[in-house]
């Protein structure tokens, strides 16, 4: 009778280990993925991807830090050629706003704009770039440098080569990479 007894307080705390471990631990969990799931499709239903467009509007009328990012964003999705827009209006205010940029205290502003002008291989940003390297800095004229290079417009050899002689090696090493594109 005894043996009984024991038998049977075993299964009692298995089943009470068992309640206590799905109560706190399994049920929350498994509510928890419920919920996340629900978040994540419902995020991924709502969210529009930015445009091009949209970047530079950042880079217009965002604070300091909402600038160049919005300028660094704007070069890596002019970097696709199916979401790079043609337009006039695109072009001159990308002009405009990379002319404005040049009294900006943070550089990487009109560097990244500089890229994103390259990146889109439209030979209407070659004058803009071009005056940007009369600049006292070294990173914006490599930009320049760079993003006529990925340009490929023959009106911007010349000034190109002309940089061969620049002051910092830097600024030659870019030279001698964007006359080889």
């Amino acid at each position: 009778m005894e043996n009984q007894n024991t038998i049977d307080q075993k299964p009692d705390k298995k089943s009470t280990l068992r309640v206590v471990v799905h109560s706190f631990f399994v049920v929350p969990f498994i509510i928890a993925i419920f919920g996340l799931m629900i978040f994540l499709v419902v995020r991924i239903m709502t969210s529009e991807p930015n445009t091009a467009q949209d970047y530079l509007e950042d880079v217009k009328i965002g604070g300091s830090t909402k600038r160049w990012q919005g300028a660094f964003e704007l070069s890596k999705i002019l970097s696709n050629p199916k979401l790079v827009p043609t337009d006039d209006r695109f072009v001159s205010e990308m002009i405009s706003i990379f002319e404005y940029a040049s009294n900006d205290r943070d550089i990487r502003v009109r560097q990244y704009l500089a890229m994103a002008m390259g990146a889109t291989k439209d030979s209407r940003y070659v004058p803009p770039l071009l005056a940007s390297l009369d600049s006292p800095e070294t990173e914006m004229i490599m930009a320049s440098i760079h993003a006529l290079g990925n340009i490929g417009d023959n009106g911007a050899v010349q000034p190109i080569i002309n940089m061969l002689d620049h002051g910092e090696a830097k600024v030659r090493l870019q030279a001698v990479i964007s006359l080889g594109k």
